[in-house]
């Protein structure tokens, strides 16, 4: 285990550029970095920064670790990595996994965490530790569905307030030289390292590019993807948008066509009353023109007959009288005198 979170040990050959991502340990170098330290139970903390310290890359990162998890499980469907891009799954851990780290992560996100960005052997070495933190943060027995080994090193026990990354890196060095006889620790600042801790999660080179490669191209065909559907929802609505359009093109060309019937039925109304003021005028001189006006108003508007409205001008009389008129010799003042109105 020394070789995997030790110092100076080269876990990827595939590690971020310089520059990218955040060398994470730089501001999380303890228990007490923790920026919701009191919200977090000292145990909780002790998980936490042992995660991030067994699974950083040489550059100080968990990028590596993401792009590891996403190959694993981002195509897996009802996964709780699955569909997500490196940008969205490190903003999910980050809510578990960080310096502002706000809960402590479920058992099954460090399983699947860490059985994707270790090999087989340092994973079950790291979820050994552990499982003995997650059973003293829950105060249970054995994680559920966990049956391998529970180690607790002397850095977990309650008694300790203060965990360093130091300290966990040696404990894990103490440990290793302990577990293989005959091993003598190697000179230098750093802890042995074997040629099984070398390359991405002990592969070779073009394991770890192929693993890189495909993390790549299914990010890539997930963007692709929502690009996709990006695009098709955009052209559904411009054709919603064109067929809105044409509709409030007709509604208008409607409505303007009844503004015009409108404007030629009230020309048509004026001139009708102006003809039946007329004829009034010349069957009784005599009124004004507002009792006229009064008269058009139930003939015009109801269709009630001139007759039934005067009646001194019956069907024979109305005949009469225009032909009196005609002539020139009509009497007015019997006309008028027969207008129950006049």
């Amino acid at each position: 285990m020394a070789g995997v979170i030790g110092e100076g040990t080269h876990r990827s050959r595939l590690s971020p550029a310089r520059g990218r991502g955040q060398r994470i340990l730089d501001k999380l170098s303890s228990t007490g970095d923790f920026t919701n330290r009191h919200a977090l139970a000292l145990v909780d903390r002790k998980l936490i920064l042992f995660l991030i310290v067994a699974l950083v890359d040489e550059q100080q990162c968990l990028t590596t670790a993401y792009l590891a998890l996403l190959a694993t499980w981002s195509t897996v469907e009802g996964h709780w990595a699955y569909g997500k891009t490196l940008p969205a799954i490190q903003k999910s851990c980050a809510k578990h996994l960080g310096k502002g780290a706000e809960k402590l992560p479920s058992w099954r996100k460090i399983r699947d965490t860490v059985h994707a960005a270790l090999p087989p052997a340092e994973a079950a070495a790291v979820l050994a530790v552990a499982a003995g933190l997650f059973c003293q943060a829950k105060n249970i027995s054995r994680p559920d569905g966990y049956d391998g080994e529970i180690r607790r090193p002397w850095w977990t026990g309650p008694e300790v307030e203060h965990v360093t990354v130091d300290m966990i890196r040696e404990a894990f060095a103490a440990e290793e030289t302990h577990e293989r006889p005959g091993a003598a620790p190697q000179a230098g600042p750093g802890p042995a390292v074997d040629a099984a801790t070398t390359g991405l999660h002990g592969a070779d080179e073009n394991a770890a590019l192929r693993l890189l490669l495909d993390a790549v191209i299914r990010a890539y065909r997930m963007r692709d993807r929502d690009c996709h559907a990006a695009e098709n929802a955009a052209q559904h609505q411009w054709s919603d948008s064109k067929a809105l359009t044409e509709r409030a093109r007709e509604a208008t060309t409607e409505l303007d066509q009844l503004r015009r019937d409108s404007n030629e039925l009230r020309q048509r109304l004026e001139q009708r009353e102006q003809e039946v003021l007329r004829l009034l005028r010349l069957l009784h001189p005599q009124a004004s023109d507002d009792t006229l006006r009064g008269l058009i108003n139930p003939t015009v508007e109801r269709g009630t007959p001139v007759a039934s409205v005067m009646p001194g001008l019956g069907e024979r009389g109305g005949r009469h009288d225009a032909a009196a008129t005609s002539r020139g010799d009509y009497d007015h003042s019997a006309s008028v005198g027969s207008c129950q109105v006049c």
